[in-house]
């Protein structure tokens, strides 16, 4: 069987969207900051409703080659929890990876970048320390990251070290119910990420309203614009599905940024 997936990657700001739409239906996306100054991409949420599995992973490997190489193989931080779909309507329970952060590790590694993790075991026992030293991008936005563990507690205690925050984030719920991930490339030039198109197209903030509308409405917002669309068709034997996943009823606290 073959599918057919549409994908677009917008900027507006800081802000980096990639939707995907299958059969002119939102399937997935994927919501980022670019910190350009100290080149890090920090993931804030990625949600799909692909019924296919491990279908949603493969055009998220994609989409992310496309950014990276168009910023030119940024550090990528992101905090990998189970959170509720904020874009997409859904009208049933959300399924996550059994290994979330394995997940990430695996999406990662398969478009050519290293993965170093802090959860509480690495807060705890102070591994954190050596990952922090190998990231000086990502450690240099702590306190500037929305939804992100180590940022909320600057917020909050401003003139903390860094050690102090882990033992704060240890009492806490943080980094037992997700995981801080720090990633790079593997090597200056991977060939993962040589020869992909530059397709992050800028829109206006009323374009990123009406876009994030349509996907919640179940629109294909793209049809109406003169947008870059890139266009992958899949056969079903090309797809890993490795994932096992398992549901999750979520209760998320709202956060003050």
């Amino acid at each position: 069987m073959e599918y057919t997936v549409e994908s677009a990657l917008i900027t507006t700001g800081t802000r980096i969207y990639a939707i995907s739409y299958m059969n002119g239906i939102p399937m997935s996306i994927c919501s980022m900051l670019s910190y350009k100054k100290q080149r890090v991409l920090y993931i804030k949420r990625f949600e799909s409703t692909a019924q296919v599995k491990g279908l949603s992973r493969m055009i998220l490997m994609e989409n992310l080659r496309s950014i990276l190489c168009t910023l030119d193989g940024p550090e990528v931080f992101l905090y990998s929890r189970p959170v509720p779909c904020k874009y997409i309507e859904t009208h049933k329970q959300i399924s996550h990876s059994v290994d979330l952060s394995g997940y990430w590790h695996g999406i990662l590694a398969g478009i050519g970048y290293e993965c170093m993790a802090v959860g509480h075991k690495e807060a705890r026992n102070g591994e954190y320390k050596r990952t922090i030293e190998m990231y000086p991008g990502i450690t240099s936005c702590f306190g500037k990251v929305p939804d992100e563990p180590i940022s909320r507690a600057l917020y909050h205690a401003p003139n903390s070290s860094i050690e102090d925050i882990m033992v704060i984030l240890c009492s806490s719920r943080d980094l037992t119910n997700g995981t801080l991930l720090f990633s790079r490339r593997k090597v200056e030039k991977t060939e993962l990420l040589k020869n992909k198109k530059k397709l992050i197209q800028k829109v206006t903030k009323q374009e990123i309203k009406e876009i994030l509308a349509s996907v919640k409405a179940g629109m294909n917002w793209t049809h109406n614009k003169k947008m870059k669309i890139t266009v992958q068709k899949i056969h079903s034997e090309s797809i890993e599905r490795k994932e096992p996943i398992k549901p999750f009823k979520l209760t998320i606290k709202k956060i003050k940024n």
